[in-house]
């Protein structure tokens, strides 16, 4: 079971039906949200050699592009770490080292003060709101989301108080 199969199923069933919408404006039906979402898992699995289970940092504000990225994570069997883009960059590295994550999605605004304190464990970088995400959600797409053991962890969540760390 991959988390992605929802909307894999919902692409396929209620395609026309909007999904994603930025205010009032239409960004993509769910035949479309489906689509970029398996060809970002398809991308990171072959332009960035991600694996099935896998630690995906995402920190970034909301966005059409986040919801994306988290089907993408999902749809390549790899395991979203959603990071709260009100935590200071420290914070957010301090998550994304111990959750040893591979590869983050950032948001530019959040993307400069997190690449001075970025982890050694962080091997690619992807930034939700230039032109390499538009790179990443067109070319060739996974059919099905990775197929997923019953076990295997969906996603990573840090929480924590005001006292210390999650």
């Amino acid at each position: 079971m991959n988390v992605a199969e929802w909307l894999a199923r919902s692409g396929r069933i209620h395609g026309e039906r909007e999904a994603l919408l930025l205010g009032t404006q239409l960004v993509c039906d769910y035949h479309e949200f489906a689509r970029r979402a398996a060809t970002i898992g398809h991308n990171l699995q072959e332009t960035y050699k991600l694996s099935p289970g896998d630690r995906v940092a995402i920190y970034s504000g909301n966005s059409t592009a986040y919801l994306e990225a988290l089907y993408g994570i999902w749809y390549a069997g790899a395991v979203p770490v959603p990071i709260n883009a009100k935590l200071h960059p420290r914070e957010a590295a301090w998550i994304i080292e111990n959750a040893e994550a591979s590869a983050v999605f950032i948001s530019e605004k959040l993307g400069d003060d997190l690449a001075v304190v970025m982890p050694d464990c962080v091997q690619h970088t992807l930034c939700l709101d230039n032109l390499d995400w538009s790179k990443l959600t067109e070319g060739n797409q996974l059919s099905e989301p990775v197929c997923r053991d019953i076990d295997d962890m969906a996603w990573l969540f840090y929480t924590s108080g005001t006292t210390g760390k999650p």
